[in-house]
This record gives C-alpha cells, structure tokens and sequence, in this order.
C-alpha cells in the first residue's frame, strides 16, 4: 500500500496514515496524511482530497499531492 508521501517537487512530506472511503462508490475519497509528530500535535493530520499515487524507486508506491494542499 501507498505510504509515502511527496510534493510535486519529490520533497518527503509525510506517510498515509488513513483513507476515506465513500460507503455508496467504496473509492477512497480522501487520505489522512501525517507530516510527523510535532506537526501532528501542533496541526493535526492532514485530509488530502487530490493525490496521485505511482511508483517510486525500488518499485515503492507513493502518494504525490500538490503544494496547495499540504501549504496552509
């Protein structure tokens, strides 16, 4: 499963620590994103609503989000 997630520029932001499913469609809608334990206390986890996944090195799986949605 998809864990790390990076910014369009390749930057590691943080792991997938949940997802959202809709209970009519059971696709994933929206993922919680960690940034880590500091930014999990002082921000909260993230909801990201627009993600890519695609295969990182090594044939890992990452999540991509854009700047807009980790920048608040």
């Amino acid at each position: 499963s998809p864990g790390r997630v990076t910014d369009e520029s390749g930057l590691t932001l943080g792991r997938v620590t949940d997802a959202w499913l809709s209970p009519e469609t059971l696709c994933v809608t929206a993922l919680e994103v960690s940034l880590g334990p500091c930014e999990d206390l002082t921000r909260g986890r993230l909801r990201v609503r627009d993600w890519a996944v695609q295969t990182g090195p090594g044939g890992e799986s990452q999540v991509l989000i854009g700047r807009r949605e980790w920048e608040v």
